[in-house]
């Protein structure tokens, strides 16, 4: 198979799990996860049916505001590729071509091993030269001075008798695709048709490999809701393009909205059509095992089983007609009890809790949470709930609290896990909304001016890092300090002169384009 007879119809490669917000969605995603790398999980899921995981890839799009950024993305496949194999050279080489024109002068890093860093620019070093040996892909050191000034001379490097070489040879159209990604421009479509190009192809190095040893590689793509945000849905239609050109790579999305993409009238979307995306059929039309999934509250002997066990993990105990009773509160809305479950861990001294001490509707128990906080938690708390996405020093200098206050904090279920390495937390959005409307009405509550008061001490935490990155040279920290600074500024409505500034000084306009709302 080459690159243009990657057909487009019949794709069975996504199923997506679709819910309001506050059901579990990224918890299953992780659980899922989990589970089919063979950790442990729910014992009631047994053995994962789909056979032996060869690597496992996660794109979280929490940060992403309607974008996508698909050098990202392809990084972190990459990254999951190297549990099968240490070179991919039909995706290697147009990949760090793409690379360096997108993200100028940056290492594209694999891993970080005993300090040792290996680079993708290491891999295609060893590519170029013919003296490239196993030892050398595995460990880095490739002779990065083969790469050094590559600028549009990619073909012209690799040197006879190379990997490269033989892989111009191999695969119709690398040569030509390394010469366009060598040419990109910064164009946001061009960037993303190139990179499913890329895909494209690595799907035929799959392809052409023998049945058996073909890789069973899965990409969990969650927060999908994040690039459903407009009309165009530009970053919907950049994940519709990889994944169509991606038919080895099974895809398992969450997201509020289920996929549409097996709609005609989806116009901005390449591929789309029923055609094309015969499992994500709604209307139980479909032959094949249904591929879009509604994820719900949980049943009442779900919820009674969860409470049972959440419960007795905090050393708190109930009369026997509070678990239904929370059941009938909350039908089971995961949120809801996951905040239950944070009160009755603050009130478990109390001896045995009532409806009186762990019921009433959502907004009142957030109340009766930030009640059992200490105070300076309370004021981390807030200062989380106004941050998109968070580390432990951000929000200490944002809500004028000490580290070791945030470090507890986010020892609590409330905190969720983000992919970003450099921001790791966040407060889900559904809570967020509620603190954030409640204002004075709950304990400790920040009314407008509070709430802009510490949105400022974050922005100037935000530029402080931004600073900082540009002294010591470390783009890609200033981008995502500049983006953290847009994104405040935008959620909180407040205003800095800074952020004129900070966009004419940031080393790349490209990188920070993926990280912030269009408009």
């Amino acid at each position: 198979m080459d690159a243009e007879e990657i057909t487009w119809h019949q794709l069975q490669n996504v199923v997506m799990f679709y819910g309001i917000g506050g059901v579990g969605k990224t918890e299953l995603s992780l659980q899922l996860a989990e589970w089919i790398e063979g950790r442990p999980s729910p014992p009631s899921w047994g053995v994962s049916p789909i056979g032996d995981v060869s690597a496992t890839v996660r794109w979280d799009l929490n940060s992403s505001h309607g974008q996508a950024d698909p050098l990202w993305m392809l990084l972190h496949l990459r990254r999951g590729l190297r549990q099968v194999r240490q070179v991919w050279p039909a995706f290697d080489l147009p990949f760090v071509a793409f690379a360096q024109q997108a993200r100028p002068g940056q290492q594209i890093i694999l891993r970080h091993k005993n300090e040792e860093v290996l680079s993708v620019q290491d891999v295609l070093s060893g590519l170029l030269s013919d003296a490239a040996t196993a030892a050398d892909l595995a460990g880095g050191g490739g002779g990065a001075a083969v790469v050094t000034g590559l600028g549009h001379t990619l073909v012209s490097k690799a040197v006879s008798g190379s990997r490269a070489r033989a892989a111009f040879r191999e695969f119709d159209g690398l040569k030509s695709l390394v010469e366009d990604c060598e040419r990109y421009s910064g164009d946001a479509e061009q960037g993303v048709e190139l990179c499913a190009r890329i895909l494209e192809m690595l799907s035929v190095a799959i392809d052409r490999m023998p049945a058996g040893e073909r890789p069973l590689i899965v990409v969990f793509v969650d927060t999908f809701e994040r690039v459903q945000v407009s009309h165009e849905a530009t970053g919907e239609a950049a994940l519709n393009r990889l994944v169509s050109a991606s038919p080895y790579l099974f895809f398992v999305v969450t997201g509020r909205d289920s996929l549409r993409w097996h709609e005609e009238q989806q116009i901005h979307l390449v591929r789309r059509g029923a055609a094309t995306w015969p499992g994500l059929l709604l209307d139980g039309t479909r032959e094949r095992e249904p591929r879009q999934h509604l994820v719900g509250n949980l049943s009442e002997a779900d919820t009674l089983d969860y409470l049972q066990r959440a419960l007795t993990s905090v050393g708190a105990s109930v009369g026997p007609d509070v678990p239904l009773a929370l059941y009938d509160l909350t039908r089971g809305w995961p949120l809801h009890l996951e905040a239950i479950v944070e009160v009755a861990r603050n009130r478990a001294s109390r001896g045995t809790l009532t409806m009186e001490d762990l019921g009433g509707k959502f907004p009142q128990l957030v109340n009766k949470l930030m009640r059992g906080f200490p105070d300076d938690e309370r004021q981390a708390f807030n200062a989380a709930c106004l941050l998109p996405y968070f580390d432990e020093q951000l929000v200490a200098h944002a809500g004028q609290v000490s580290v070791g206050t945030v470090r507890r904090l986010v020892q609590r279920s409330i905190v969720l896990p983000d992919a970003s390495p450099v921001y790791p937390h966040r407060i889900h959005d559904e809570l967020r909304s509620v603190v954030r409307e409640a204002g004075s009405d709950v304990n400790s509550g920040w009314v407008e001016q509070d709430w802009e008061r510490h949105a400022r001490l974050a922005l100037d935490e935000a530029f402080d890092r931004f600073d900082t990155a540009l002294r010591e040279g470390q783009d890609r920290a200033a981008v995502l300090a500049l983006a953290l600074a847009i994104n405040i500024a935008i959620e909180n409505r407040v205003w800095d002169e800074r952020l004129i500034v900070g966009v004419r000084r940031s080393p790349t306009s490209r990188g920070l384009s993926a990280l912030v709302p269009a408009s």
